[in-house]
This record gives structure tokens, C-alpha cells and sequence, in this order.
């Protein structure tokens, strides 16, 4: 929701297909920073990182810029108008879009991954309990974890609880929580290694975070699971 987004802004990061037709593994990418107008909640696009921009004649506001790329994907930023505007002129024939929260209501919590420079323990989930959270390690060893799933359960009973076993990884949305008034999501596995797995594949895979995914990291595919 626009209330999720402060001037720090969501970066959105667009990275193009490879010569070879391979979605998403292209030397080409741009992030855009996209923020909240504080006098009317629109979405604008402050900034991007494509170089070099050039504006297209004196005075015009708009800039465009080029990938250096296979692709050659061209950029515009247009702030012509009152809130900027970004088109990306793609040349391949699908593209990814990552979206990742660098300041504002997301916060990580447990473990040892971070989302952007926010990193909060699970003793300190008390002091984020009005934001939304994405709760890294599984119950055994994060308390926060523990509160989502029904109790610290290691070994046998984690799997009881979530159907995730060994060499597995779950990714489970909560709208409701005891632990944040905000929207929580648990990323854990059977043990540490299994817990990385899922962090790699939420960083890299579009997630509908609506629902419960259970993978294999061997492999790195999931599917999605009526209970958890």
C-alpha cells in the first residue's frame, strides 16, 4: 500500500532476457526508485541507474538512456509533467520484475539476512510490531518464527506442524499474527541449509505471498500448499 512507501522509496529492478532467450539472466538491468508524493499518494519514479541519460533537446525534462546490453533496452524518464514518468522500451520477449522494500515497513527478522540495511532479532520483534515482516530461520531457533507456526517445533514436530521435512523450505504468508499488526512472511527450512534455499528462491522467483509454498532445495522448485 502507498502507506508502506515513505521518501526512501521501493526499488524496482528490471533485468532483461539473454541473447539466448534466458528470462531474467541478460547483462542489462536498471533499478528505478520509486516513491510516495506526499501531497497526493501518486507514484512517481525519482531516479533510475541506467547511465549514461541524456536529455533529448534543451529544457525538455525528458532523458533517455540505453542498456549496455545485447538488448540495448532504451529508458526514458520524462519529468515534464507534475509526478515523473518511466518507460522502458524492452526488446526481448519477457522480463522479471523484482520489488524489494529498501526503507520504510519492511523489516527482516531472525537469522542473518537482510532486506536492504534493516535487520531486526527475534528478541527485538516487539520494537516492529506495527510492521510488515519477513521472519527468516525456522521455529527451532527464531521466536518470532515460533509464534507464526504454533510453538517452537524442531526436528519431527516442525515437520508436523508445516509438512516441510528434510531438505525442504517453506514460504507462507500471514495476514494475522501475534507478532506484527502488519503482514508477515516466514521463510524457513528443515535446517540452516534448506532456510538459504528458500531465501534464494524468494530473491529470485516472482512469489504470491498470498499463499503457502513448500520447495525442494535440491532443486529449487515449489508448490503451492493448502496448509502450513
Amino acid at each position: 500500500s502507498l502507506a508502506n512507501i515513505d521518501s526512501t522509496g521501493v526499488d524496482i529492478e528490471f533485468k532483461e532476457q539473454d541473447k539466448d532467450g534466458d528470462v531474467g539472466q541478460g547483462s542489462g538491468a536498471v533499478t528505478a526508485t520509486v516513491v510516495a508524493d506526499a501531497t497526493d499518494d501518486v507514484l512517481y519514479v525519482a531516479s533510475h541507474t541506467a547511465t549514461p541519460s541524456f536529455e533529448t533537446e534543451s529544457k525538455s525534462k525528458i532523458h533517455i538512456a540505453y542498456l549496455e546490453s545485447d538488448l540495448a533496452s532504451k529508458v526514458t524518464l520524462d519529468k515534464s509533467g507534475t509526478d515523473n514518468v518511466l518507460e522502458i522500451e524492452y526488446y526481448g520477449e519477457e522480463v522479471p520484475a523484482k520489488v524489494m522494500v529498501v526503507g520504510g515497513d519492511a523489516t527482516v527478522s531472525g537469522g542473518t539476512t537482510s532486506l536492504g540495511n534493516i535487520l531486526v532479532k527475534d528478541t527485538e520483534v516487539s520494537s516492529v510490531a506495527t510492521k510488515n515482516l519477513i521472519v527468516v530461520g525456522g521455529s527451532c531457533i527464531n521466536s518470532a518464527a515460533a509464534a507464526l507456526v504454533g510453538g517452537t517445533k524442531c526436528g519431527a514436530s516442525w515437520t508436523e506442524a508445516t509438512g516441510v521435512g528434510q531438505g525442504q523450505f517453506l514460504i507462507k504468508g500471514y495476514a494475522d499474527s501475534t507478532i506484527t499488526t502488519g503482514f508477515a512472511l516466514l521463510v524457513a527450512g528443515y535446517d540452516v541449509d534448506d532456510t538459504v534455499k528458500a531465501s534464494t528462491y524468494l530473491t529470485n522467483k516472482v512469489v504470491d505471498t498470498s499463499k503457502a509454498l513448500k520447495g525442494t532445495s535440491s532443486t529449487l522448485v515449489a508448490v503451492e500448499i493448502e496448509e502450513a
